[in-house]
């Protein structure tokens, strides 16, 4: 009867201690579940708290696309600016470098700023284009519409190619070495007069543009270019005497950079 009654006890002690290890385990459990929910309400607060940071820095649509406006006019106001600087900055490097400051255009001359791009359907605005150029000082733009008398186009290529390659560099081909010669040759033209066309021999597609310019110092010259028909445009022909007096006058000249022909070959 003892024996049993001792093993009952031990069975019940069994049980308790057996129950006491499962809620033990299960508290340990919940605890740590709890711990971990805990951790992600903060991570949840905190990322609330960065979400709502970033609403009040994001930057409305509208107020964007306003942004992206002014960002646009303010590109075309430096643009308008710059251009509407160039002839100041002209001036103060024309002054700067002892040239004589612009005199007023004579009646009837059209400053080659203000020369308008037409094309070149006709002489005069192959003149026009042309005179553009000179405005600019782009050789590689004047080449683009000169062509080279037949003669004239080898012995150019051959000059050209007998240069050495740091010259032949600077000028970049045979047409802008003569444009760079002819853009020297006029000098520093304010202003153009366009005179009648003159025709050229009985060829309706040869033509001589004429042309009076007005010179920074005030002075008048005349100045004229033989023109040839071509299927996109009337374009200016170099004959080979102006080569002949280029090549002369940059024999005479060795020194490397820009090296001219005389005022009229």
């Amino acid at each position: 009867m003892r024996k049993l009654t001792w093993g009952l006890i031990a069975s019940l002690v069994l049980a308790a201690a057996i129950g006491w290890l499962f809620q033990r385990s299960e508290a340990a459990e919940l605890q740590g579940r709890s711990v971990a929910l805990r951790e992600r309400e903060a991570e949840v607060s905190r990322l609330r708290v960065e979400n709502h940071r970033l609403e009040r820095l994001r930057i409305p649509s509208s107020e964007l696309e306003r942004l992206r406006r002014d960002q646009r006019e303010l590109e075309a106001l430096q643009i308008e600016c710059a251009r509407l600087a160039a002839p100041g900055r002209r001036a103060a490097a024309a002054t700067d470098a002892g040239s004589p400051v612009p005199k007023p255009l004579a009646a009837g001359m059209t400053a080659l700023a203000a020369l308008v791009d037409d094309g070149i359907a006709t002489p005069e605005a192959a003149a026009l284009r042309f005179f553009r150029a000179v405005e600019k000082m782009d050789p590689k733009e004047m080449a683009a519409q000169m062509v080279f008398a037949k003669d004239a186009a080898s012995k150019a290529r051959e000059y050209f190619g007998g240069l050495d390659e740091a010259t032949q560099q600077a000028y970049g081909s045979p047409q802008e070495m003569m444009a760079s010669c002819l853009i020297a040759a006029l000098g520093r033209v304010a202003g153009v007069q366009m005179l009648p066309v003159k025709d050229l021999g009985p060829n309706p597609d040869l033509r001589l543009w004429n042309a009076q310019l007005q010179m920074m110092n005030g002075s008048i010259r005349q100045f004229e270019f033989p023109v040839y028909r071509t299927p996109d445009g009337w374009r200016e022909i170099v004959p080979i005497e102006w080569v002949d007096a280029a090549i002369k006058e940059m024999e005479r000249k060795p020194a490397p950079g820009p090296r001219y022909p005389p005022e009229k070959p």
